[in-house]
């Protein structure tokens, strides 16, 4: 059995996070998956966090949650979060005044709560604490390594012969790249979370990017730990910024985040580019300057 792990987030809402450091480089820990972790303190436990640009803010699981006695922001309404094959669903807020990653110091963040614990089973001895989104890169200016599994301050020689590609921040805050798949030109979300080039099924069958066999034992898992069967197109053409590969694909229902994606953009999303790609690439993502280096 193929297990794919995955947890696409859209969370609609802002946070202040504010950023210090004393350091210029964090070396991550990277799962045999390809998921890059960082140790992450919170009240003086530390947990290990998945670092994850395809998700829109940063999520703290919930047996976290019960282990530090987090009490939830109080709310007239709940935030609305949506996931592969999965309708609108509703999570909690936490407030956390000093978030160690490191020696980057985090102050004023805000997580949603989810239980994530059967999602990421077997990645690590114990329980994933939670994912950092793309918004905390951000706040702190880090550039991620996807190669060398670190997160650093931007220099200009870190980019000497790299080619720029420029990103595109979608409305509710995802990183975006043009690309072509299949001699398709495409836009794709940036996603350090996913292990592999993952297509939207309804766009993959209208848009005919191949033939899509569902392979038996080829199985995704939502964030309860549910089974969720994973579609696949052997031969998929990648072009991207003058370089050009093969990788298979992966097709799954990512209807419902597209939806709340593609709502303002004439150009639609149409799946998520993930590390088999990004490794491929040499990539470094640059979230705050919206640049994606190649080389």
């Amino acid at each position: 059995m193929k297990k794919i792990f995955h947890l696409a987030l859209l969370i609609i809402f802002t946070t202040g996070a504010q950023a210090k450091t004393t350091s210029k480089k964090l070396l991550l820990e990277k799962l045999a998956s390809g998921h890059m972790v960082a140790d992450v303190t919170i009240k003086n436990f530390t947990s290990k966090f998945i670092i994850d640009t395809g998700s829109t803010s940063s999520v703290i699981n919930k047996a976290l949650v019960d282990r530090l006695a987090l009490k939830a922001v109080e709310s007239d309404s709940k935030i609305k979060g949506y996931a592969p094959g999965q309708a609108e669903y509703s999570m909690s807020q936490y407030s956390v005044k000093k978030l160690q990653i490191g020696d980057f110091l985090t102050t004023d963040v805000t997580f949603v709560e989810q239980d994530i614990t059967a999602a990421f089973a077997g990645l690590t001895e114990s329980p994933i604490g939670g994912i950092l989104g793309q918004e905390i890169l951000a706040a702190h200016g880090l550039l991620l390594d996807i190669n060398n599994s670190t997160l650093s301050f931007p220099a200009n020689s870190a980019f000497e012969g790299y080619t720029s590609i420029p990103m595109l921040i979608s409305n509710i805050g995802l990183p975006v790249i043009e690309l072509s798949i299949n001699q398709k030109p495409v836009n794709m979300i940036i996603d350090s979370g996913a292990g592999e080039v993952m297509l939207d099924q309804k766009i993959a069958e209208s848009e005919n990017f191949g033939e899509i066999k569902f392979p038996e034992g080829m199985v995704g898992y939502d964030e309860t730990g549910v089974e969720r069967q994973i579609g696949l197109i052997e031969q998929g053409d990648i072009s991207i910024g003058g370089q050009s590969f093969k990788r298979h694909l992966l097709v799954d229902d990512f209807s419902n985040l597209l939806e709340q994606i593609n709502a303002s953009r004439k150009k639609k999303v149409v799946g998520l580019i993930g590390l088999n790609v990004l490794s491929g690439l040499s990539a470094l993502v640059d979230i705050k300057n919206q640049k994606l280096y190649i080389k």
